[in-house]
């Protein structure tokens, strides 16, 4: 007979994996692209923006529509003078944008000259104080400089298309309307890691976060806020009751800064709130398995803003739904848990794999299940002995 914890937690997988397979929060460019894009459904009509930031790019002359929100994009960067052209030109050439600013993290290369010959406004940011992380600091002294009601954060090997801006803004808007109270939105890009090994890594490591929480971008119950959580490449928030929460730095103090400031402002009675934003955003990793291993395991786990009561049951919903399965089967043990289970995992691949860009058949995403076992055990490693080291500081 099956042990009473497997049974347990093949029961709360199943449910999670189930969820899956309902309706994403997925944006959608609006009709019209630039200046002429419409707000979201029950915002009235919008006319071209005015200009923006003055050293920035300008939108087409003409009025402004009273309820359109002014946005400021926020790009935290440090050492990217080689990727975040793109990324400026995409969202100076987005009509939603009204003042860009480029944080530059103590750059040593390029980076800040180059945004600036991208059209963006390029603040010399502080070095963080003694333990503070140094993309959420530069992304709370970019808070404190925007001039617009709503700020859009985006990392620099974001790779916007066009709507993107509109879209956050839209889905943003739509969620207060709800929930009548402030709202972190977050999305997420398509990735496209750039070789086969890299893909299989990333569906592999992304499948946890459904395992432990869930899929993030389906509407369904709201959890406590020790257990939100959020993707900081695209966040979205209304900029003066971020700053009244504590800003940005309210998630400073932790590697996984992004889930910081998820559980933070929940904590606070915010809703923090999930997208889907494969169609209209790209991220491109850096190539490279050890790089791909690397920045999974610092990026996923949320070890260090999570307790060990919560860090010990996911790990346990880990091994024994994610990896457990492979290793009786290898033995020869498998039994009806270990089979739903696997069928919970294949509904699962089908969604990471979903989030990746297409590929060409055979696509080695799909083999993400055969790393299943290192997966867990280098999550695992990354919780009892974290990497504490990222763009060249040491935390």
């Amino acid at each position: 007979m099956a042990h009473p914890l497997r049974i347990a937690v093949a029961a709360i997988v199943l449910a999670r994996a189930a969820r899956t397979l309902g309706p994403s929060a997925r944006l959608t460019a609006p009709v019209g692209t630039g200046d002429d894009a419409p707000l979201a459904p029950g915002d009235g009509p919008r006319a071209a923006d005015g200009p923006r930031a003055a050293d920035g790019p300008r939108a087409a002359d003409g009025a402004r529509a009273a309820d359109r929100p002014r946005v400021t994009v926020l790009v935290p960067a440090r050492n990217e003078a080689a990727r975040i052209g793109p990324c400026l030109d995409a969202l100076a050439a987005d009509g939603w944008t009204d003042e860009l600013l480029v944080i530059d993290d103590r750059s040593t290369d390029d980076t800040a000259a180059v945004a600036r010959a991208h059209g963006a406004t390029v603040i010399a940011g502080q070095e963080p104080p003694p333990g503070r992380i140094g993309k959420p600091w530069a992304l709370e002294q970019g808070l404190r400089a925007a001039a617009g009601e709503v700020v859009v954060a985006v990392d620099a090997d974001v790779r916007p298309r066009p709507g993107l801006v509109a879209a956050l803004v839209g889905e943003l808007r739509r969620r207060e309307a709800e929930g009548r109270r402030p709202v972190l939105l977050s999305a997420a890009p398509r990735v496209d890691p750039p070789h086969g090994v890299d893909r299989a890594v990333h569906a592999g490591f992304a499948a946890t976060v459904p395992l432990r929480f869930g899929p993030t971008d389906v509407r369904g119950p709201e959890p406590q806020p020790s257990r939100a959580t959020a993707n900081g490449r695209l966040l979205c928030a209304r900029a003066r009751p971020l700053r009244e929460a504590g800003g940005f730095a309210l998630g400073a103090g932790g590697l996984t800064d992004d889930i910081a400031l998820a559980r933070a402002l929940a904590g606070r009675g915010w809703l923090v709130a999930g997208a889907d934003a494969t169609a209209l955003a790209d991220v491109r990793p850096s190539p490279g398995r050890a790089s791909s291993w690397r920045v999974q395991r610092r990026a996923i786990t949320g070890a260090d803003v999570t307790g060990r009561g919560w860090m010990a049951v996911d790990l346990t919903v880990l091994w024994v739904a994610q990896a457990l399965p492979w290793l009786r089967l290898a033995v020869g043990r498998a039994d009806a848990v270990d089979a739903a289970l696997l069928i919970a995992r294949a509904v699962v691949l089908r969604r990471t794999v979903r989030g990746l860009a297409p590929r060409r058949a055979p696509d080695p995403a799909w083999l993400a299940p055969l790393l299943d076992v290192p997966v867990v055990a280098a999550f695992t490693r990354a919780v009892f002995v974290p990497d504490r080291s990222w763009r060249g500081r040491e935390y």
